[in-house]
């Protein structure tokens, strides 16, 4: 761990990738403020690796959604539904800006449904239905359809 810090530092995604195994520990034992530190220091360090780094960059911005759904969720675990719609909305406008990476399809397709679960939580459900449209939408491009 010494040798690590020395080399990559206080700040490399390594560690912000740890942060949010915590965090996602702390989120199902339902230690949620400890949740929240671990997701907001990792989102924090990824943008500032991610942004200072534009070799590291493409793709890698869905480093930064990735964090963002993952604190969208546990704004859904603690029931702040309302909370949760930022994230999911943020996280949604990265993956669609980082390209049509079969991967990042994939993730773009369960912000949208959590999206969508999230606005039915807070009795949006006229915007619900655009957001599970578009989940079914890009789920069916990568598995297609049954009637294909």
């Amino acid at each position: 761990k010494r040798i690590q810090k020395i080399l990559f530092g206080k700040n490399h995604l390594k560690n912000a990738d740890l942060l949010i195994q915590v965090g996602l520990i702390q989120d199902r034992l339902g230690n949620y403020d400890m949740a929240a530190r671990c997701f907001a220091e990792a989102l924090r360090m990824r943008r500032k690796l991610i942004d200072q780094n534009s070799e590291i960059g493409g793709n890698q911005s869905s480093l930064i959604a990735e964090a963002l759904v993952h604190t969208g969720r546990m704004h859904q675990s603690k029931g702040d539904h309302l909370k949760s719609l930022t994230f999911f909305k943020e996280a949604i406008d990265i993956y669609r800006k980082s390209g049509g990476d079969e991967d990042v399809s994939q993730e773009c397709a369960n912000a949208c449904r959590l999206l969508g679960l999230s606005q039915i939580a807070c009795g949006d459900n006229e915007n619900a239905l655009p957001s599970l449209a578009r989940c079914l939408e890009l789920r069916e491009r990568i598995y297609g359809t049954e009637s294909e």
